[in-house]
């Protein structure tokens, strides 16, 4: 979708001027309202002819609560409009024809919109409640429910038919924690929980001073195919001030136990082959990618016919660690995440496995969830500083986070950033965070 030009309306207020002097006048006005407010767009049409629509997701820390909501912009970081106003909508995706979007929605914000005596138990409440599939039109209005899930599905995605919805879900009620004990108020100890059973044991109205209950720290992983692990520390530590006292590191684990749900516009749930948590179809329909963890936890991205009609071939090897696939719009090549020297970076390839080529470059931030524009000229993404540990809402609401544009014609550019979450590299503290972008797709 191009951007509508600029132009100016001018009003002039007073006694009646001669028709030279409103010329004049509506000459002067004009050519000031097109410096102050069309100069932003002149620069934005430097940096592309075009300019795509982007769907994405941002959320904020207030006081008492965090709200997120679904928004969309153009390509330039301009523009930018609300979708949604229930504070608590995310992961849109558009249809295939780019005039609807499905996203989920939570059936409590993660406050649970009242004052919890404890952020474990506001956590709890918000892990053990209900999340909707929705669906809007590309306005943000005439909402629907599809159907309802709980908190293990992820994500959500349109199929190329445009009549069924992908569900990704996690293995999240089996997540552990390790537990530590210290300081002068506890014994010393050490062991090992699943998180439900962790969040169980956090009553409100305990007469435990406030410094002794138990702070919960999300060791994140690069993408989202690894669980997250958690590390609870009991004691006098004030770990919302730093240091943390944990280990020097804890391994994410692949969630090899994911799946991926299918259901109807209606409802109506289906079985998809194969079982994959991160799919992508070419636009056609014709082609599928997706990851697959080999033995030792490495993925191998690979490419297949629909439904099994084709065996699947490897497009990458496991030292890549390839995941999150997304296709061109010609089918020509695919965008994906690779885990490459610690961190997560975007890569290209072509869809006959050659022509490797890295597009992201900076090891100090964490890329994911490559999105390519309808003309295949450029790829958005969502970018974190690339760091270990934050807090659990900051990993479930993606604070930190922000949206970049990168340039497919030169890799390893550096890419312009589109939204301004402030977050410094290896801080965990931000008021806000921009995430899973998705270009609009042209109407056929």
């Amino acid at each position: 979708m191009s951007v509508v030009g600029c132009h100016s309306r001018g009003v002039y207020r007073g006694g009646r001027a001669s028709a030279s002097t409103e010329r004049t006048l509506s000459l002067v006005l004009v050519g000031l309202l097109l410096a102050g407010e069309c100069g932003a767009h002149k620069s934005a049409k430097k940096t592309s002819e075009k300019s795509f629509l982007i769907v994405f997701e941002k959320s904020t820390r207030s006081a008492n609560d965090f709200p997120r909501d679904i928004y969309v912009m153009d390509q330039n970081g301009r523009y930018s409009r609300r979708l949604t106003r229930n504070q608590r909508s995310h992961n849109p995706s558009w249809s295939p024809d780019g005039h609807e979007i499905v996203f989920l929605e939570d059936e409590l914000s993660p406050s649970a919109r009242k004052w919890q005596p404890n952020a474990l138990i506001t956590y709890r409440n918000f892990l053990n409640g209900r999340r909707n599939i929705m669906r809007s039109d590309s306005e943000g209005r005439n909402v629907s429910l599809i159907a309802s899930s709980d908190q293990s599905a992820r994500d959500v995605f349109w199929f190329p038919d445009g009549q069924q919805i992908g569900v990704r879900v996690a293995n999240w009620r089996d997540l552990r924690v390790f537990v530590k004990a210290s300081g002068n108020v506890l014994p010393e100890a050490e062991y090992e929980e699943s998180l439900e059973a962790f969040l169980d044991k956090i009553q409100p109205g305990s007469a435990a001073p406030p410094w002794v209950d138990p702070t919960l720290m999300v060791w994140v992983p690069p993408v989202e195919n690894f669980l997250p692990t958690y590390y609870a520390s009991w004691g006098f530590t004030f770990a919302h001030i730093g240091p943390y006292s944990a280990p020097d590191a804890l391994l994410t684990t692949a969630d090899v136990h994911s799946s991926l749900r299918v259901v109807s516009l209606g409802g109506t749930p289906s079985i998809f082959s194969p079982s994959a948590y991160d799919t992508a179809w070419s636009r056609d329909g014709t082609q599928l990618a997706y990851s697959s963890f080999s033995a030792n936890q490495k993925s191998v991205l690979y490419l297949a016919g629909p439904q099994g009609t084709e065996a699947p071939r490897a497009l990458t090897d496991p030292g890549l660690d390839g995941h999150g696939p997304a296709w061109s719009p010609n089918g020509s090549r695919i965008a994906f995440v690779g885990i490459w020297e610690d961190s997560s970076q975007i890569f290209l390839i072509s869809a006959d496995g050659s022509k490797l080529t890295r597009l992201s470059e900076n090891p100090n931030m964490d890329c994911s969830r490559p999105s390519w524009s309808p003309d295949g000229e450029w790829i958005v993404a969502e970018c974190r500083p690339n760091i270990t540990a934050m807090t659990p809402f900051e990993f479930e609401l993606g604070l930190g986070s922000n949206i970049f544009l990168f340039d497919v014609k030169n890799p390893r550019s550096k890419p312009r950033q589109l939204t301004r979450c402030p977050s410094d590299v290896g801080s965990i503290f931000s008021s806000c965070g921009a995430r899973n972008p998705s270009f609009q797709p042209s109407p056929e």
